[in-house]
């Protein structure tokens, strides 16, 4: 059965480069910085959280692979991983179409 997952990285003492590098890597790794609704629009998500939707890997390879792109940056982090069945938000921008990965 397939997953969700949400995760949030701080990295302390760090630059906004820094945050650049964790974007890439997480993209590498699988994650996105937009979470999808149920009306179907892409929803971008605030600095430095990430989504894995509808993904077969654990948890466990989630967390991993969020502190191995962590660990890219060269700066200490602090990084929480979660499972989610649904989720709720406000405020959060819709990504627009030109912006979307194809």
């Amino acid at each position: 059965m397939n997953e969700s997952y949400l995760v949030r990285v701080e990295l302390h003492d760090a630059q906004w480069s820094h945050y650049e590098t964790l974007h890439q890597q997480m993209a590498r790794a699988g994650f996105s910085r937009a979470i999808r609704g149920d009306d179907g629009n892409l929803y971008q998500l605030p600095d430095a959280t990430y989504t894995v939707q509808d993904s077969p890997a654990s948890l466990q390879t989630v967390q991993n692979a969020a502190e191995a792109a962590a660990r890219a940056t060269g700066r200490k982090y602090g990084l929480i991983s979660s499972n989610f069945k649904s989720a709720s938000w406000n405020g959060l921008p819709i990504v627009p179409r030109s912006q979307r990965a194809a």
